[in-house]
């Protein structure tokens, strides 16, 4: 038995891209699977308000003796995201950190690690990433202070030069983020 009709809602991830530039992708990888596949397939325009929470298209796909039809509903949480991407970088550290110790203290990761290695490591890489870099960045801070002191430089410039050297990083980082989408529909 062929499926003739599909309903499909989409809930997009965490990507700040948004409809535009999902339509261009999933029009283009359509494409690629006609040609693949030898089927004739056509896509519709996306409908729904253009500041809408859902943009909805349909898809025929047709081939050898049969015909599907799939009507698509994108949910879109672009603004949502863009909120979070407003936040100054500090503070979004900060508050994965505090994420992380938090599922750490209550006992969630532990759960993760005993259904599977995987799920904790998913959650887990990203913060042995932060603090790899903030143990280098420090070792990295130390070593210039060092050598800023053999060299006889006194303590409290050989302290204040990392901080110097890091002050257009803190400009950036309190910046709030804007991604804007590549293309239009």
């Amino acid at each position: 038995m062929r499926v003739q009709h599909r309903h499909i809602i989409y809930v997009q991830g965490y990507d700040p891209r948004g409809l535009a530039q999902y339509y261009r992708m999933f029009r283009t990888e359509l494409r690629k699977f006609g040609r693949l596949y030898d089927l004739a397939t056509t896509v519709s325009r996306p409908k729904g308000p253009p500041e809408g929470e859902t943009a909805s298209w349909s898809i025929e796909t047709t081939g050898a003796g049969w015909h599907t039809r799939t009507d698509y509903d994108f949910l879109r949480w672009e603004d949502l995201i863009q909120r979070d991407l407003a936040w100054p970088v500090w503070r979004t550290l900060a508050y994965a950190i505090a994420i992380y110790w938090r599922l750490v203290f209550s006992g969630t990761m532990g759960r993760f690690w005993s259904a599977h290695w995987r799920f904790a490591t998913f959650i887990s890489y990203p913060h042995v990433l932060l603090l790899n870099e903030a143990i280098w960045s420090a070792g990295i801070a130390w070593a210039f202070g060092w050598g800023l002191q053999a060299l006889g430089i006194h303590g409290f410039l050989a302290a204040a030069a990392p901080l110097a050297y890091s002050s257009p990083c803190s400009e950036r980082c309190s910046r709030p983020r804007k991604i804007t989408p590549i293309c239009s529909i």
